[in-house]
């Protein structure tokens, strides 16, 4: 139990923290954004580029997590278990854990991605084409 709440947390800290740059990406690419809005593209193209961008980060790191996972799984037993009583673990990993992953990336996708993506998608043409301090922020 302990365990699995120290593992959400990790898991809290570091969906945080992807999300912070995320959105320090998205203010920097404000004038990217900006020329797609005055090309045409609509707010939903918008949220929908950076949604995808962050499907694409999110599955990258649960694959490399997973691969970590599968190969550290080992080492990990063989440091807990007694020498004199070895415990043997088969860990398998069949479509019922392979679902539960699929699905905390994609619900961790859209919880901490969405906000960047809307963020990203508020800007305002004029004032980021302008090199305006805040280009999501009307005109004063």
């Amino acid at each position: 139990m302990t365990l699995g709440v120290l593992v959400a947390l990790v898991l809290l800290i570091a969906c945080a923290n992807v999300a912070n740059l995320m959105a320090a990406q998205a203010a920097a690419r404000a004038r990217e954004m900006a020329l797609r809005v005055s090309i045409g593209a609509g707010r939903s193209r918008l949220v929908q580029l950076v949604l995808v961008e962050s499907a694409l980060l999110a599955f990258l790191a649960a694959a490399i997590g997973a691969l970590f996972a599968w190969w550290s799984a080992p080492f990990v037993i063989s440091m807990i278990n007694p020498p004199d009583n070895p415990a043997r673990l088969i860990l398998p990993a069949d479509w019922r854990v392979f679902g539960f992953g699929v699905v905390l990336t994609a619900g961790v996708m859209l919880l901490f991605g969405l906000a960047p993506a809307l963020r990203a998608s508020a800007v305002r043409p004029a004032n980021a084409l302008k090199g305006g301090e805040d280009p999501t922020r009307g005109a004063a």
